[in-house]
């Protein structure tokens, strides 16, 4: 019985030094290092684009907010496309609310890495994620064709 927990601590052992080597683990995966790349580089796309996205929002809050304190004669104007609205409004609300989402985000998963013990660490792994997402792709189609 000792020799197989042993044996278990020792294949842990390793399994945790391929994964702190980003070529072992490559090799590991048996993937390219461009696809590698890609799927490292899969998250940080998803970061801006919801980021982008809230900043989109930003932008069209403090327009409507500008709207809304505009007198009467100027939404009639901005109504008939005799007028625009200042450019700046929409830019700063959108600088704001990009931001702070980014801001916010980052304090959010500094605190979160600070208190909340991943168990185990090497699930966000490429291979997982990608995996993560064809599961993600293929869910409604299969729950489509279970109940038809």
């Amino acid at each position: 019985m000792e020799q197989g927990f042993e044996n278990f601590l020792q294949e842990l052992s390793e399994q945790e030094k391929i994964l702190c080597n980003d070529l072992a683990f490559k090799v590991r995966l048996k993937i390219s290092p461009d696809t590698y790349e890609y799927l490292k580089k899969a998250e940080n796309l998803k970061d801006f684009a919801e980021a982008l996205v809230i900043a989109t929002g930003g932008g069209g809050i403090a327009t409507i907010a500008w709207l809304s304190s505009a007198p009467l004669l100027t939404k009639f104007a901005i109504a008939l496309g005799l007028v625009s609205v200042p450019v700046t409004w929409p830019v700063i609300g959108a600088i704001i609310g990009g931001g702070s989402y980014f801001v916010g985000k980052k304090l959010f998963n500094k605190l979160r890495k600070g208190t909340v013990e991943e168990v185990p660490k090497f699930i966000k792994a490429p291979i997982d994620i990608l995996a993560l997402n064809l599961l993600d792709f293929l869910m409604p189609v299969l729950a489509k064709m279970m109940y038809n």
